[in-house]
């Protein structure tokens, strides 16, 4: 199955060969301006009935929390009327609309955006001629929404979007980049940072400043290696980066605003882990999301102390992929494929 009515928008590849780093390397990319849109859909009806979640060590207390002890639940899930993805989906929020960034079956890449007024727009392709093999990420900077993904030939590329709606068309990132998994992105004191996972599996990163200069590409030190996509978020004055190891646990990195980090460290309970992570920002904490096993989602908080909270599942719902999640208007908005492929919504809020 693929997305109804969308064209088809190949890679297309040009430019000399730049400098090779350790485990990764490329070479710019011309692209060509197409676009096509779907109709729009209206904003999805929630169920007057929640369902709330569970939690894996204490059901009356959500101890992750900003305010512990504080009810809240999951809305439910929601299936967009159009659309499939076989890889997870992007969020990001861009002048208070929510952004939903997805590969179509057809390795087309698409975004969908959410108005509290006016409910979902409907699918458009992203303008430019892009397709790609993995899962996209998008993040806001320097005034511009930005999505990045992995091309079909392995190299990194970017597109953005401004507020009156005009895109750039796609863009290798500067300094000769390979990565055989998703890319993240993330906006950390006004610079946009590519966080990837090299073809060596080592994870290594690029800055974008807001006059758009690239620092090329370095690597995370203390050499920890993954087999997916990393995930990438600010929190608390730091850069924070999580990866799943090859062993399946998921282990964590934070940078401060002179580019040291901390090192290394496991995030407990998540042996075993079979999809990359996830992370949104909510009621001042940080929320890791990851799948178990059994596809099902679950999450937990780290506070602004670096302390972790217990872990909750969210209700029902299977995902082969990994999730994607945001924090907006007081809720976490988390979007997956589902086992159908079709594209599935859910709201966790507060009663």
């Amino acid at each position: 199955m693929v997305f109804d009515v969308w064209s088809m928008v190949p890679f297309g590849v040009s430019g000399p060969v730049g400098p090779v780093p350790v485990g990764l390397w490329g070479v710019p990319w011309a692209p060509v301006v197409a676009w096509t849109a779907l109709p729009a859909i209206p904003a999805p009806a929630w169920p007057l009935r929640a369902v709330t979640g569970s939690e894996e060590r204490d059901p009356d207390e959500f101890a992750g929390s900003a305010e512990a002890g504080d009810p809240i639940e999951w809305l439910g899930w929601w299936r967009f009327p159009a659309g499939a993805t076989d890889d997870a989906p992007a969020l990001a929020v861009f002048r208070d609309t929510l952004w939903a960034v997805v590969k179509g079956t057809d390795d087309r890449i698409y975004f969908n955006r959410f108005d509290i007024r006016s409910g979902w727009t409907g699918w458009t392709e992203v303008p430019g001629e892009g397709r790609t093999p993995a899962a996209p990420s998008a993040a806001v900077q320097a005034g511009r929404l930005h999505v990045v993904v992995r091309g079909t030939d392995d190299r990194i590329y970017i597109n953005s979007v401004d507020a009156g709606g005009r895109w750039t068309g796609w863009s290798e990132v500067p300094g000769a980049g390979r990565t055989p998994s998703a890319p993240a992105a993330a906006e950390f004191l006004d610079n946009l940072y590519v966080v990837v996972r090299g073809t060596d599996n080592l994870v290594y990163l690029n800055r974008r400043d807001a006059q758009g200069r690239w620092s090329g590409w370095s690597r995370v030190p203390d050499d920890v290696r993954t087999d997916a996509a990393p995930a990438a978020i600010a929190f608390a004055g730091r850069l924070v980066v999580f990866v799943r190891t090859p062993g399946g646990e998921v282990r964590w990195n934070r940078m401060d605003r002179r580019g040291d980090w901390a090192g290394w460290r496991d995030v407990p309970g998540t042996e075993g882990t079979p999809t990359a992570p996830a992370a949104a920002l909510w009621r001042g904490n940080l929320y890791l999301f990851t799948t178990t096993r059994e596809q099902v989602v679950r999450n937990r908080a780290l506070t602004r102390w670096w302390t972790w909270g217990p872990w909750f599942t969210v209700p029902e719902g299977r995902t082969p992929s990994a999730p994607a999640v945001v924090g907006w208007h007081d809720r976490i908005h988390l979007v997956v494929r589902g086992t159908d492929n079709g594209i599935w919504v859910n709201v966790l809020t507060e009663v």
